[in-house]
């Protein structure tokens, strides 16, 4: 390249050596054909054009990653960022109200559902219990408790459980024959946590038809020529019946806990339940569990541990005379 007129030519010295100027390889100047302008590297040119463009805002935003850009782009390199996506703001809603927009009321999710437990499973199939009207938010309905009058629990369930029993020459299939219901208060008489509590059984049912789904007190009542279907047992108070939970002092956890066996039960319904509970176990092929709680009400506590606690009470003032 000649030599720009309008530059100064280039001094024999360094130190009066002007900018763009270029020495021969002999150390003499020559204005005309020796000096000659530096070419710009490409490396140089990109530099150039990242930092009109960040300057004008179209390709980088903020100084930080313009200086960041021309760091990596010096190195002669393609910088990391290059090859990373670049997320860019959505676009602004159109104006409202707008006529293609419709609001629809959101139905609440489905509750959360967990596996069965082992025990509720028999082969392949699982005993699957629902009580909506025996539960009331994790606790036993009023209907079902000491002032409900109900005369025995209300549930249905689901799950065809069966097998195939026997050696390679031919089995047959298992089914449930018959269920049993029990309901139970794990914390009788205190309460959740107290000393010398005990299991205390409310309801004891056995050989309820292995066809049924459901359960309820007119089943419970039903009869086949004259003699009852379903076996109704004798609870820890001595009858045969529903003894509803009616604490009188704490939180208990009432279990109830339908059983599916593989044969009816041969037992007489004076057997205390205790008895029977291994006969249960025997025959079992599956049980489904669940729980709800009972809390102690003020207007549980009967007339007689009142007039007792009033006695009491006398006894004390007559002491301290």
């Amino acid at each position: 390249l000649a030599q720009d007129p309008e530059r100064p030519a280039c001094a024999s010295g360094p130190r009066d050596r002007v900018a763009g100027c270029q020495e021969s390889s002999g150390g003499s100047s020559s204005p005309t054909t020796q000096n000659t302008r530096t070419t710009p590297t490409m490396a140089t040119r990109l530099l150039l054009l990242l930092l009109v463009a960040a300057a004008a805002g179209n390709l980088l935003q903020g100084g930080n990653d313009a200086e960041r850009m021309a760091v990596e782009l010096a190195s002669g390199t393609l910088p990391p960022s290059f090859w990373m996506w670049q997320t860019t703001a959505g676009p602004p809603p159109p104006p409202g109200p707008n006529p293609n927009v419709v609001w629809v009321p959101m139905t609440e999710a489905p509750l959360p559902t967990t596996a069965p437990e082992l025990q509720a499973c028999y082969g392949c199939e699982c005993l699957f219990t629902f009580a909506p009207e025996l539960l009331a938010g994790g606790d036993i309905a009023d209907k079902f408790v000491c002032k409900g009058g109900a005369l025995a629990p209300k549930l249905r369930w689901a799950g065809q459980m069966h097998s195939i029993e026997g050696n390679s020459d031919g089995g047959h299939s298992i089914k449930p024959q018959s269920f049993a219901l029990v309901v139970e208060d794990l914390d009788y008489p205190y309460g959740v946590g107290e000393a010398y509590n005990r299991v205390f059984t409310h309801y004891a049912a056995w050989n309820i038809p292995g066809n049924y789904t459901s359960f309820d007190e007119s089943v419970a009542a039903k009869t086949y020529k004259g003699l009852p279907i379903v076996t109704v047992g004798v609870n820890d108070a001595g009858r045969q019946d529903y003894d509803p939970p009616c604490p009188t002092k704490g939180l208990h956890r009432i279990r109830v806990t339908l059983w599916a066996l593989r044969a009816h039960l041969d037992v007489p319904a004076e057997t205390p339940f205790r008895e029977v509970l291994p006969k249960l176990e025997y025959l079992e092929m599956a049980r489904s569990q669940f729980m709800g709680n009972v809390l102690a009400r003020p207007q549980a506590v009967g007339l007689a541990q009142v007039e007792s606690s009033k006695a009491f009470l006398r006894r004390i003032k007559s002491a301290l005379r």
